[in-house]
C-alpha cells in the first residue's frame, strides 16, 4: 500500500515545467544566471517635487470638501505659487516603465532560480557595480547610464528639443537622432528606447542597459528583456558572434492608448 501510495501521490501532483527559452535567449542571460553573484538592478528615479504645505492649503480651501483624504490636482494661478511652493523630492519614487523592466526581469530571473538586488542607482557607488552583473534601468534619471554611458556609441542626451538618442558616429558626429516630440502632459504616439549589453564594459562585468526615451520605451524594454520570444526576434537579427561583444540596439515603439506595442529594431552596433 505504501509503494502504492507514493506513485499515486507521484502521478497526482503535476510536474512543474521548465521556463519557455530559445538559443539568443539564454546567450543573452546565461552570464547573468551562471554568475556567483545576484543581479544588481540599478533603478532611475525622477526628481519629484512636492507641493508646499501653505500651497496646498489654499488649494483645499478652493475646492469642495472632502469625506477622506484624496490626491487632487493644484487648481491655483500661477501667480498664486511662488518658487518655494514647490519641494524637490530626492530618492523616493520611481517611473512605472522602471518598475516594469524592475519587476519583469526579476520575475523571469526568479523562475531560474537567480536572485536579485534591487537599488536606487544614486545611491549605488562605483564600486558596487564592479562586484556583479549590472542591469542599469532608465535614461535621463539614472545617474550610471548617463555617466558610463559617455562612451557609447548609442547614448542619451538632453537638448533643447527634449531628451533623446544620439548616434555619436554620424557624419557629423551627433547628426543623427532618435527623439519624442516634447508634451506637457507626458503623451506620446510613439517612443525610443536603448538595449545594451557589454560583456566587456567599464565596470569590469557585464553591463546591461534598458532605457527609453519616455517610459513607453523603457515599459517596452522590460517585455522585450523578459520574454524569449521576443529578445530572439530581436538577437536573430544580430551579426554571428554578438554574445562575446559588446551590443547596443535602438529600437522604435509605437504607443497605443497609453501602452507600447512591439518595438522595431532602427539601428544597431556591435564592437
Amino acid at each position: 500500500m505504501a509503494v502504492l501510495g507514493v506513485a499515486f501521490l507521484a502521478g497526482y501532483f503535476p510536474r512543474i515545467a521548465p521556463p519557455p527559452t530559445t538559443a539568443s535567449f539564454e546567450r543573452f542571460w546565461g552570464p547573468v544566471i551562471a554568475a556567483r553573484e545576484p543581479l544588481l538592478l540599478a533603478v532611475g528615479h525622477p526628481l519629484v517635487y512636492h507641493a508646499s504645505n501653505r500651497a496646498l492649503k489654499l488649494n483645499d480651501e478652493r475646492l469642495p470638501a472632502l469625506p477622506y483624504p484624496v490626491q487632487r490636482p493644484l487648481k491655483l494661478a500661477p501667480n498664486e505659487l511662488t518658487g518655494s511652493d514647490l519641494i524637490p523630492v530626492l530618492n523616493q519614487y520611481v517611473g512605472f516603465g522602471d518598475m516594469v523592466v524592475a519587476t519583469e526581469v526579476a520575475a523571469m530571473l526568479g523562475r531560474r532560480s537567480k536572485e536579485t538586488l534591487v537599488r536606487m542607482a544614486s545611491t549605488v557607488p562605483f564600486a558596487d557595480l564592479r562586484q556583479s552583473p549590472t542591469l542599469l534601468i532608465g535614461a535621463i534619471t539614472n545617474r550610471w547610464t548617463m555617466e558610463l554611458g559617455q562612451t557609447w556609441r548609442f547614448r542619451f542626451d538632453r537638448q533643447d528639443r527634449g531628451n533623446l538618442i544620439v548616434d555619436t558616429a554620424g557624419s557629423p558626429p551627433g547628426s543623427r537622432v532618435w527623439a519624442v516630440p516634447h508634451r506637457e502632459d507626458g503623451a506620446a504616439q510613439e517612443d525610443y528606447l536603448l538595449i545594451s549589453r557589454m560583456p566587456r564594459s567599464s565596470i569590469g562585468k557585464l553591463l546591461i542597459v534598458a532605457a527609453g526615451i519616455k517610459q513607453f520605451g523603457t515599459e517596452a524594454a522590460g517585455h522585450l528583456l523578459s520574454e524569449p520570444v521576443a529578445l530572439d526576434s530581436v538577437l536573430s537579427k544580430m551579426p554571428t558572434g554578438w554574445a562575446d561583444k559588446n551590443l547596443q540596439v535602438v529600437l522604435k515603439v509605437q504607443v497605443i492608448g497609453n501602452t507600447a506595442a512591439t518595438p522595431e529594431i532602427v539601428a544597431w552596433h556591435t564592437w
